[in-house]
């Protein structure tokens, strides 16, 4: 793209035609979509698998973020091992 604007900016060969500006717009329009979907497709590549099943099992790790304990627990009313600390996880 850059490349392109520099040719118009050094030469005058291209200053006349319409399909050298259409180009460059395809061009710019193109570059835009890619820039804009590459973060998109990363963020979808990165979702977690759904847990439900390990969790209806009582088989799912939660930590609690102010002390950092990991615990083996069923969903619900969990008490922190660590700092007593009592709180509610759950899926929706």
């Amino acid at each position: 793209m850059a490349f392109g604007i520099a040719l118009l900016l050094w030469t005058t060969l291209y200053q006349d035609e319409n399909a050298y500006f259409r180009g460059l717009g395809v061009v710019a329009v193109l570059m835009l979509v890619g820039s804009l979907s590459l973060p998109v497709a990363a963020r979808l590549r990165g979702l977690p698998e759904r847990v439900e099943a390990d969790a209806a099992a009582g088989d799912t790790e939660v930590m609690r973020p102010g002390c950092g304990h990991v615990q083996t627990v069923a969903l619900g009313q969990i008490r922190c091992q660590e700092c007593h600390v009592t709180f509610r996880v759950e899926f929706v």
